[in-house]
Order: structure tokens, then sequence, then C-alpha cells
């Protein structure tokens, strides 16, 4: 499960804390209210609720290598980057031919050996 929060309010005294599933559920709450929720296989788009008196925005745009996530409160920019920590890992995850290529190496040369040394 991937999480985000920020916080917003006069003086940031409201924390809202997002939880996303891998399954399309997710989960707003403002302190341990749950103040939205939503399900949808198509994860990119925005999300519009109030909370603690707010209108809230949340803004996801999913790419292969980044996931770009905004929140807005009452109209204005609170928060530019809600997933600096996965993007920092998708980041650094190797491209998925990577992956593919080693795997084909393993089994070339398995089957080179299990020939050469069994007949």
């Amino acid at each position: 499960m991937t999480t985000a929060s920020f916080r917003f309010g006069e003086g940031d005294v409201h924390e809202l804390r997002m939880e996303f599933s891998w399954l399309g559920a997710e989960r707003y709450y403002v302190g341990d209210s749950l103040v939205f929720k939503h399900w949808s296989l198509m994860p990119s788009g925005s999300r519009e609720f109030n909370a603690a008196g707010h209108a809230i925005r949340i803004s996801i745009q999913i790419g292969r290598r980044q996931i770009a996530g905004q929140a807005y409160v009452d109209g204005s920019l609170k928060s530019g980057d809600l997933f600096p920590e996965l993007n920092r890992k998708l980041q650094r995850r190797k491209p998925f031919w990577v992956y593919v290529a080693t795997w084909l190496a393993i089994a070339f040369f398995s089957f080179t050996l299990t020939v050469l040394l069994g007949g």
C-alpha cells in the first residue's frame, strides 16, 4: 500500500493522509477520520472533496518512471510532490529489458551446460 500526506489549514493544523492500494482503492483521512474514499482501475486523474471546511483536490498522473501527485487546498497548490520517496525508488529501478536479458542469458547458459554435460 502506498501512502502520502500533507498538512493544511491555517497554521497547518490538519493533516490529510492518503492510502492507495494496488487494486484501485483510495482512502483519504483527516486525523483518524475517513473523509473520502474512491475506487477505480484508472488511478490517474483528479479527486475533489471537502475536508475540515476546505475544498481539496488531489491530482495524480502515473507515468512509467514517475508518479506526479499534487494537492490543492481551496484552489491553491499546497503540495507539488506527494510521492517523493516512491519516485526515488522508481528512478533507481532498472529497466524491464535488463531483467529479461538476464533471464535469457541464464536460460541460454543452463541449456548449453545441460547439452555439453549431458550428452
